[in-house]
């Protein structure tokens, strides 16, 4: 590990950059005035409730018992979200495809559209609402997909 004693606001800025340049993602923790810089550069910024409200007001997560042992949870919660958020939009993705296939075909070869529109809206529900709540659901700690 390195660590960094009695470091400048702008240096915590040209940290978290030169971490970034490497092509890491950076998370800044702090709690006062003199880390807003480094919070506002980068991707995921953290205060702590006992810290300022500058901070804590730019900051994309505030810890609310200022207790940074909670991080590996929140990061995991963070994950499923935006896994099963993915896996929703798959899901209606698919129906869509089909959905505008089946229109175009119909077209294609001058046969009416063979679903009523109360017809479409039950199998939305039963394809893709039921579906997509379970998958809310499902516990996920893969790494987020495409990054």
């Amino acid at each position: 590990y390195t660590v960094f004693g009695r470091v400048t606001p702008q240096q915590k800025q040209k940290l978290v950059q030169a971490l970034q340049a490497n092509q890491h993602k950076v998370a800044m923790t702090g709690d006062g005035v003199n880390d807003i810089l480094a919070m506002k550069t980068a991707d995921c910024s953290i205060a702590m409730e006992s810290g300022n409200g500058a901070t804590k007001q730019i900051a994309q997560v505030v810890l609310l018992d200022s207790d940074f042992s909670h991080m590996p949870h929140i990061v995991a919660e963070g994950r499923r979200v935006v896994n099963n958020i993915q896996r929703s939009a798959s899901l209606f993705l698919v129906k869509n495809i089909f959905s505008i296939s089946l229109a175009i075909l119909s077209s294609l070869f001058a046969f009416t559209y063979p679903l009523q529109a109360s017809q479409v809206s039950l199998i939305s529900a039963f394809t893709i609402g039921i579906p997509g709540f379970m998958l809310a659901l499902e516990p996920n700690k893969q790494r987020i997909r495409g990054r």
